[in-house]
This record gives C-alpha cells, structure tokens and sequence, in this order.
C-alpha cells in the first residue's frame, strides 16, 4: 500500500493537525442523489481480491473530533450551481428509486455527516475490486460509499503515535 507509506511520510515531514482526504465515490444509500457529499471520520477495508489475505482485510479506523459544520449551508448553496448537471440520465434501467417516467427530477445537491445524518463513524468503504451500493446488496447498511483508498489513511494514523485528525469527504 504505497498510500499508506506516502500519507505516513508527508504527516511526519509536514506535521499537519487536520488531513481530509476529497474525491469521488460510489454511493450506497437509495435516498443519496447523484452530486451529494458524505463526511465521515470513519474508514473501514472492504477486502476480497488483492488484499484479500492481509490482516487489515476488514480494519475499521476512527478519527474522534467534532467536525464543525458552519460552512455546511453555503457550500450547499454552492453545490446547487451544478444541479442542472445532475439529473439522472434518462433510458438507464428502472429502479427502485426512479421508475424512469420522463422527466426526471434535478437533484438537489446535501451533505451528509456521519453521527448527524447517518450512524456516527458510518464508514468510507475502500475496496480493491469493483463494487457499487444496490438495494439488494444493502451496503448502506456497513458503510456510506465506497471507493478505493481513504481506508489507507486511517491505517497510517493508527502507525502514528500523535496522528492528526482526519476526514473523509466524498
């Protein structure tokens, strides 16, 4: 995990109080929209082909600090600038949230915080295959979206013997 050594090496030359890691990720919530924005201070491995057999396979990390939340409206307000962009793509399979009856709704762009908006610590999924949040597979239920990396913060932290604080923003 290269990630893990570069984000170990860059706190310990740059000493930072606070490191967020920002991106984009797979959702898991029926009721996210596309353009939404999950905060979490939670990462956990979802492991099952690389990685399979390494003893962090399923670590789950924390990072325990009260996020503020003051900027929170006006980066929604700002997020809704894209919102004629996020319309979901007309002739995709139905499902359970769109039943594909023409003309679907502009998302409205929200953030979602974890220990506000869902269960606290609710966490990143960092995977190594390809996996994506259905209503079959109930992947909301274990965490808040998945994508393939931010898992490898928190194990460097946990290397750490004073880590910063850390976020995930996806």
């Amino acid at each position: 995990l290269h990630v893990k050594d570069l984000f170990i090496q860059l706190i310990k030359e740059v000493k930072p109080s606070h490191v967020l890691t920002v991106g984009t990720a797979g959702g898991t919530f029926l009721q996210h929209d596309l353009g939404d924005v999950v905060v979490t201070r939670g990462a956990k491995f979802r492991l099952q082909d690389e990685f399979r057999n390494e003893p962090f396979k399923d670590a789950m990390y924390k990072s325990d600090w009260s996020v503020p939340v003051k900027h929170f409206p006006a980066a929604t307000q700002l997020m809704k600038v894209s919102r004629k962009y996020l319309a979901e793509p007309v002739g995709v399979v139905p499902t359970q949230r769109y039943k594909l009856q023409p003309p679907l709704p502009e998302n409205d762009p929200s953030i979602y915080l974890d220990g506000r908006d869902m269960p606290e610590f609710h966490p990143i999924l960092s995977t190594d295959f390809f996996e994506f949040g259905t209503s079959a597979n109930r992947l909301d239920k274990i965490g808040c979206a998945i994508e393939m990396g931010d898992a490898a913060l928190g194990l460097a932290c946990s290397a750490i013997a004073q880590p910063p604080k850390w976020l995930v923003i996806r």
